[in-house]
């Protein structure tokens, strides 16, 4: 059978865009040897993490793997912010008085969390209304996060803050009575002083903070951190496969349960919307995890800028392009931060860009300076000129033999207007 021309025309051309929808596939970091690039096929209960190669499995234990893949976080609500750090995509179908249950109140599938139950002292916020800007989203979510709370708190859009303890969510799916009349989408909540309680239409809520006696901070290192497609970041502790389900149990308490096959062809199994695997190996330490750095800022005029630790220097997530990084360093130029080294450390890994924030604005020259003796210093590493939207540059340097180590960032074209820069997952491999 022939084809017709134009049929040959269609598929020519359909080829190159279905390959480059597909994009590339994301970088695997081992502990030990070159990144590769590699899809996650799995996780057992023992961490031994499983991507496919051209073809083959490759299976590292979790401490041979720092880093795959990158995380892109959700503009759009709700939000569950766990005590453990974990933020997850999902709406609250039962709130108890010692659990919240949660899951899709639609029932349509537009949540890819399965009905799942966590403690309540988890539960540190739901954030409804997420900022569509980046920058005061991020400032957002450490606002909720920060302090502890005698009371509960309700966040207007208005501004307004209203403190108490709520009393009850609105109720969804199996929670709801047997034919149940229309429900309000409001939330109720008891104020000292008032017999009767609050009633306020989610509506108008951006924010709902839970107390420090509900949710009390959770320090313990996960086992890695899984990020997914949908703007998820979960503080995983195990992750097991359970007949047709896969359940992650988080740091602070509680499992998320998820389909392994999601009968969508774009992503056929849960790890396909896997995006970050990021562990906790006892072979890297993060250069924001080291005490004490020696950090000082040379104004180009008169502003001074801090150190950011896993942080930008405005006080947002750390971001270049679409992803947003957990770990890594924030510095404006011109400035320069110091680490003493302990001797056993092999490489030093990093990516190094300019913010998302400063767009195609800012230029800066990255570099990274070794003590091998006594005030002998060395230039290991030194950047071309960095300029905003530009892709980020890898770093690989060995240290053997290095006593101590600087990062420098320098001004380039423009002094230091928008020099946001920023050292990304910088590690020390051990």
């Amino acid at each position: 059978m022939k084809l017709s021309f134009s049929l040959v025309v269609i598929v020519a051309i359909a080829l190159p865009l279905l390959a480059i929808a597909a994009g590339p596939l994301p970088l695997a970091h081992p502990v030990r040897g070159e990144a590769f690039a590699a899809k996650l096929a799995g996780i057992d209960p023992d961490w031994n993490i499983s991507l496919a190669v051209e073809g083959k499995e490759r299976v590292l234990a979790l401490p041979d793997l720092a880093l795959w893949g990158s995380y892109r976080d959700a503009s759009a609500g709700p939000q569950l912010l766990l005590a453990d750090g974990s933020i997850v995509l999902a709406d609250v179908l039962d709130l108890g008085t010692d659990s919240v249950t949660i899951g899709d109140a639609t029932g349509l599938g537009r949540i890819l969390w399965n009905e799942s139950t966590l403690p309540l002292r988890q539960l540190t916020a739901i954030l409804y209304q997420p900022s569509a800007e980046s920058l005061e989203r991020d400032k957002q979510l450490e606002r909720l996060y920060a302090n502890e709370r005698k009371e509960d708190e309700v966040w207007l859009l208005s501004g307004e803050i209203i403190t108490g303890r709520v009393v009850s969510l609105p109720h969804y799916g199996r929670f709801l009575p047997p034919a149940p009349p229309p429900q309000a989408e409001v939330l109720k909540l008891s104020r000292r002083g008032v017999s009767e309680p609050l009633i306020i239409p989610l509506a108008k809520v951006a924010a709902l903070v839970f107390s420090a006696v509900q949710s009390p901070a959770t320090k313990a290192r996960p086992s890695a951190w899984l990020g997914t497609n949908e703007g998820s970041l979960l503080s995983a502790r195990k992750v097991t496969t359970e007949k047709d389900q896969v359940m992650i149990e988080l740091q602070g308490g509680g499992s998320l349960k998820v389909f392994m096959e999601t009968g969508d062809d774009d992503t056929p199994t849960f790890w396909d919307q896997v995006t970050l695997l990021q562990t906790t190996s006892p072979k890297v330490v993060y250069l924001s995890e080291l005490p004490g750095p020696a950090y000082k800022h040379i104004p180009f005029t008169s502003k001074e800028w801090p150190l950011g630790v896993d942080q930008n220097v405005l006080g947002g997530r750390l971001r270049t392009g679409e992803a947003v990084f957990l770990r890594g360093l924030g510095m404006h130029s011109a400035s320069r931060v110091a680490y003493d080294l302990k001797g056993d450390e092999q490489r030093l890994e990093a990516l190094f860009a300019l913010d998302e924030r400063t767009k195609l604005h800012g230029s800066v020259i990255g570099k990274v300076l070794l003590e091998t003796e006594p005030g002998k210093w060395t230039t290991a590493w030194e950047s071309p000129i960095v300029r905003g939207g530009d892709a980020p540059l890898s770093i690989s340097l060995p240290l053997r033999g290095a006593r101590r180590l600087v990062l420098l960032v320098e001004f380039a074209d423009r002094g230091d207007e928008w020099d946001h820069a920023n050292w990304l997952s910088a590690r020390l491999v051990r």
